[in-house]
């Protein structure tokens, strides 16, 4: 076997490798509890639109009963009255869930919905409710937490149908952030790393385990810039027609989706500033093909939601938190993520994934490597635009790691990239393959470091990741 076919099927192995360590650190979701928080929201939601469509796109009338004969089964069935889901809020003081149409977008429970057609048949919307959980949590070490608990796997199978949706999005973020690399960089040791540091993230190992929609919306949005890079390296228009549906639906999965739009248009017109300043390509470049395209695809995708809600509460971007809800509530959650600073994602990314920190180096290599320049500044434009909108914009609000998961794909890029450039620079400098292997120590402390994170904030059945601060 020569050394080209070598270091492909290396290659293969490896990308193998790293799909099966990504499947394996995510198993933990067929034997764990999904209902604390707004997960069994989502399944109530599917619930509502399997039962009663999208004028009934809402909580109300949400009823929760347990199944005869299993300790920790339940599942919904309709109400005349608010429901149990209301109720179960109106204790805690947060009423602004009740209301005729949910504001949270809908393709996560839709998904949900059509899986549990799939896999469900006519079986009810179950559930695995713990209700003791807290008690069993606080009793164990902090890296046992719910671990040990034993559940009857006819049981825990009843919530298949759910607990798949957000599973097989993440495993197709990490398939995708490989071919993203790939495409971008032309690179396989790039792609391989970044796709290595997607799987270890343990943001992403405690969300892909939750039935939240934030796997699904990075998934749509890794795709959509996926879609157009390809198009604009392919010159196939149709393709940017594609990422901007992907782009549309990321945005009606969870809205923070939608801010990838800034990216595509910020790095058109940065990429292409040459053009600009020429009279015979400007117009040419402003109403560029591929970005038109991206645009209609993106507003076909997503007008019938954004036309819905703006036809109920007369804003497309309705958002009904009242601004002491922190006050009001007499849960912690709201005042506990209030108190955090700011600046959690700039120190927390790094934090939780620390090669993730080369990102924020890799501006350097705009001078280093003119060869890339064009590519990488659109993965630091990415990184930027949502570090700008979380941090400044937003003034950090939410506060929660997974708001940044669609930016995630840019720092492990680019994470991969700075560490391969690193790794040429060592192996020159000092020869032995040095840089090859201070890089492999490097993943492995990488490995070491994040996996135990994301594992204990899933078996302790963490809403959010409470680290640095």
């Amino acid at each position: 076997m020569d050394k080209n076919r070598r270091i492909a099927l290396i290659a293969k192995i490896a990308f193998l490798a790293i799909l099966l360590l990504s499947l394996n650190l995510r198993k933990h979701t067929f034997r764990m509890p999904h209902f604390s928080g707004d997960q069994h929201h989502y399944v109530g939601l599917a619930f509502k639109l399997d039962t009663k469509g999208i004028s009934g796109y809402n909580l109300r009338g949400i009823e929760l009963r347990k199944a005869a004969k299993h300790r920790y089964l339940f599942f919904f069935e309709p109400s005349e009255e608010k429901g149990w889901v209301l109720r179960a809020l109106a204790q805690a003081n947060i009423t602004y869930y009740d209301q005729p149409f949910h504001h949270i977008p809908f393709v996560f429970p839709v998904a949900i919905m059509l899986s549990h057609r799939i896999f469900a048949g006519s079986e009810p919307y179950y559930v695995v409710y713990i209700p003791d959980w807290v008690e069993i949590v606080r009793s164990n070490p902090t890296s046992v937490g719910l671990r040990n608990i034993r559940i009857d796997p006819a049981v825990l199978g009843k919530q298949f149908y759910s607990v798949i949706v957000p599973l097989v999005s993440s495993i197709i973020l990490i398939v995708l952030v490989y071919l993203l690399a790939k495409q971008l960089y032309g690179n396989e040791l790039v792609s391989l790393i970044a796709m290595f540091l997607m799987a270890i993230s343990p943001v992403d190992i405690l969300s892909s385990q939750k039935l939240w929609a934030d796997d699904m919306t990075a998934m749509f949005t890794v795709l959509a810039v996926l879609m157009y890079i390809l198009a604009v390296d392919k010159n196939k228009s149709i393709l940017a027609f594609i990422g901007g549906i992907s782009c549309g639906l990321g945005a009606i999965t969870k809205q923070n989706g939608a801010f990838i739009v800034f990216v595509i248009v910020i790095w058109h017109f940065i990429a292409n500033a040459d053009k600009l300043l020429k009279k015979e390509t400007f117009f040419h470049t402003v109403f560029d093909k591929n970005l038109i395209l991206f645009g209609i695809g993106a507003v076909l995708s997503s007008v019938y939601w954004f036309a819905k809600i703006t036809s109920v509460y007369g804003d497309p971007i309705y958002r009904p938190h009242p601004s002491n809800i922190d006050r009001a509530a007499t849960i912690d959650w709201f005042r506990m993520v209030g108190k955090r600073p700011r600046y959690v994602y700039l120190f927390g990314i790094p934090y939780l994934n620390p090669l993730f920190a080369l990102a924020y180096i890799s501006p350097f290599w705009l001078w280093i490597d003119k060869r890339n320049l064009r590519k990488t500044t659109l993965l630091i434009i990415w990184m930027a635009v949502f570090f700008y909108i979380f941090q400044i914009y937003l003034g950090g609000a939410g506060k929660e790691h997974r708001y940044m998961l669609p930016s995630y794909a840019a720092f492990a890029i680019l994470g991969g990239y700075v560490a391969d450039q690193i790794r040429i620079f060592i192996d020159k400098l000092i020869g032995f393959r040095a840089g090859t292997m201070l890089l492999v120590v490097a993943l492995l402390l990488s490995a070491f470091w994040c996996i135990p994170i994301g594992l204990e904030e899933l078996f302790c059945n963490s809403a959010l990741i409470l680290r640095p601060f």
